[in-house]
């Protein structure tokens, strides 16, 4: 039966239908994973909710928009900054998070006076933006704000803004799937059609599920700009507000992402004929035939293959190398839901990598139709996994890497296990030629790399510490190190040891085992620092995003011996600086020293100026508060009116008393003179 019940889920059995194991011979329409349902109680589940699959999926990667939240900050805090998609305009979507920042008095209350004040404030705040999405979140749903009335009195006063609604709670769906739908659909509805973009190219195209991870976007700009095909509207990412509501003008609408943004794809076909052609631009060989199709579709094929030649004799030749070294390797896939299906050929493919596990958050029966049936013999699908049954899974298979996002990945480094970020990247992008060699790279460098060989060993392991430590060991057993140089700036260590095994050393002390290198052939290895971007998209990052490095590694066969390694190294000018250094900490700690009595003289010379800073501050704080609390006390239902109602009451009162008669003026007069006798 492929249907499988892993012993961590015993407790929970109806789990046993969201996990698949694929065997000969199966007809896989029969035994598809249940998927897109509301997960089972008692499962720890990794999905995202409705609210965050509108907004930070799509919406908030618009460029020029302003994103408004309503609802607690925490949920505006949970979408902000947490996928890297770049912009060409400053990565203005990237900087700022808005949140109408709902307490209980407007959960109470009512938050549509908070809301209205929010979004004059965020207009005021970004004069040059004029475009607005507004969220509802879980509390506001709950409650029953009205934010298209309060999106409405807002673009009346303010007058040349265009504000978007998405009402798509958290609670709205089963996971983050539902709010792509729902913002596709509200859009399509509401805004395409009401804006008529410049055509500047007679080949025009939507470009639809994109989302600029790390400039994926960049990339396939380049390839249509060469093909000389225009980019109507980004669906959405480097997108504008104003160009998508011009997607009903392209003459094609090529989609990427066909979970997040096939519905708004299917609606424009429906409502305005443009076809809908799904590519797949990750993986080498999968962005070659994408690039055919389109240049078949508007009979550009010559250009198509011109693009394709340069990029191909570019990239090809590294490709080879991180194929010939990553072939056989295993791979898990733990990501949202299409790129299960995007990345299984392109890394079994390009790399000849063996994908032995795949897991989807909110991918639909289709997804795992076209997964499974991409996949090989054996390989373990699972539908909304959570962390126990990723501990099992891994247990089982061991893989040599795993992709998936952040929050399993913490769970995946704790095995000691390889990561890659699949939902971010590490060093993007890894769409298009250049994006296949860098993901390539970047499975390369978390496989090989001797930090995570280094965290594998277990020091306390008896064996290693007999050879290392242990007085019985014969000296001419132990690692023997050589200095074959003497140059100043550079220092060459040789390692040797009796069972010709390489280490690496740093001068005299023992640095880490060798033995992660693919082969015992290898005879050297270099550290190289590598940009996070490629050179043509490095205008595009800020000097912030220029500055992150990773590091790749590349193997030398003209390097030592079999039995040595050679370890280069920069020496440190720290010792010459020692001395500056010394002379800076003693002034330092001269200051320090002496600082408390400095504070009690001055102290002691001018208490009554102190005292009066004390006194303004408190007064201050006093001030501050009444007006919190009469703030506080107006916010609460009938109770002005009812102070408005006794304050009057008590003016007809004191006027008919004192001040209708003349003995009671008179009177009032006297107890006038005598409380001020008695006060002075």
């Amino acid at each position: 039966m492929p249907l499988k019940l892993l012993k961590c889920d015993e407790t929970i059995p109806e789990r046993e239908k969201h996990v698949y194991i694929k065997e000969k011979g199966e007809d896989t329409t029969q035994f598809l994973p249940l998927s897109n349902i509301e997960t089972i109680p008692g499962s720890l589940s990794e999905r995202g909710c409705s609210y965050c699959g509108a907004k930070l999926v799509i919406g908030g990667v618009l460029k020029d928009t302003i994103q408004m939240i309503h609802g607690p900050i925490g949920c505006a805090y949970d979408t902000w900054h947490t996928k890297r998609y770049p912009s060409d305009n400053g990565h203005f979507q990237l900087k700022y998070v808005w949140s109408s920042d709902m307490k209980e008095q407007h959960v109470v209350f009512g938050g549509e006076k908070q809301l209205a004040k929010s979004i004059r404030e965020a207009f005021k705040e970004f004069p040059d933006i004029k475009r607005m999405i507004v969220y509802t979140t879980c509390a506001t749903a709950l409650i029953g704000d009205d934010i298209r009335a309060v999106v409405k009195s807002a673009q009346q006063e303010l007058g040349d803004v265009d504000i978007f609604c998405v009402e798509c709670p958290g609670f709205a769906g089963v996971s983050q799937s539902k709010g792509h739908h729902v913002l596709n659909i509200a859009w399509i509805n509401e805004k395409v059609g009401t804006f008529e973009p410049e055509i500047t190219s007679p080949y025009t195209i939507n470009v639809i599920g994109d989302y600029n991870i790390q400039g994926d976007t960049f990339v396939l700009e380049k390839y249509m700009e060469k093909m000389g095909v225009q980019i109507i509207a980004h669906f959405t990412g480097n997108g504008t507000y104003d160009a998508l509501r011009g997607m009903h003008r392209a003459q094609l609408n090529v989609t990427n992402c066909a979970r997040s943004a096939g519905y708004i794809a299917n609606e424009l076909k429906k409502r305005y004929g443009i076809p809908r052609m799904d590519v797949d631009t990750w993986g080498f060989d999968y962005c070659q035939e994408a690039l055919r199709k389109i240049g078949a579709f508007f009979g550009i094929e010559d250009r198509a293959e011109a693009v394709i030649a340069e990029e191909v004799a570019k990239y090809q030749d590294r490709m080879n190398w991180y194929k010939e070294r990553l072939k056989g390797k295993k791979v898990c896939i733990w990501t949202g839901g299409p790129r299960l299906w995007h990345w299984t050929k392109a890394l079994e493919d390009d790399l000849g990598m063996q994908v032995v596990s795949m897991s989807s958050k909110f991918g639909h029966q289709e997804d795992f139709e076209k997964v499974i049936a991409r996949g090989q013999e054996g390989t373990i699908y699972i539908d909304d996994g959570n962390e126990l049954e990723f501990f099992e899974v891994l247990e089982m298979i061991r893989p040599d890497v795993v992709l998936t996002g952040p929050r399993v990945g913490a769970l995946v480094k704790k095995l000691h296990l390889p990561y890659i970020n699949g939902h971010g990247y590490h060093n993007g992008p890894y769409m298009g030629f250049e994006g296949a060699v860098n993901m390539a790279r970047d499975l390369y460098n978390a496989i090989y790399s001797p930090l995570m060989n280094l965290a594998g060993i277990d020091i306390r392991d008896d064996e290693t510490k007999k050879f290392l430590f242990s007085e019985d060991v014969k000296a001419e057993e132990r690692p023997v190190v050589e200095k074959t140089s003497n140059i100043s700036t550079i220092d060459q260590v040789v390692v040797e040891t009796p069972a010709h095994q390489s280490l690496c050393v740093d001068r005299n002390n023992l640095v880490a085992n060798s033995s992660f290198l693919p082969t015992h052939e290898v005879k050297g290895w270099n550290l190289e620092l590598r940009t996070l971007v490629s050179e043509e998209n490095r205008r595009f990052m800020d000097s912030e995003v220029q500055s992150a490095k990773s590091v790749d590694m590349t193997f030398d066969d003209a390097g030592a011996s079999d039995e040595t390694l050679i370890l280069e190294t920069q020496t440190s000018p720290t010792k010459l600086q020692l001395s500056q250094w010394q002379l800076v900490s003693r002034k330092v700690w001269g200051i320090l020293k002496q600082l408390p009595q400095y504070i009690a003289k001055f102290s002691s010379q001018n208490q009554p100026l102190i005292l009066g800073i004390i006194l303004m501050i408190a007064v201050l704080i006093t001030v501050k508060l009444v007006i919190a609390l009469l703030n506080a006390i107006n916010e609460i239902p009938l109770l002005p009116f009812v102070f408005e109602l006794v304050g009057i009451s008590y003016v007809g009162w004191f006027i008919s008393r004192y001040l209708l008669k003349a003995s009671a003026r008179q009177e009032l007069v006297n107890r006038i003179h005598s409380l001020q006798k008695e006060i002075v």
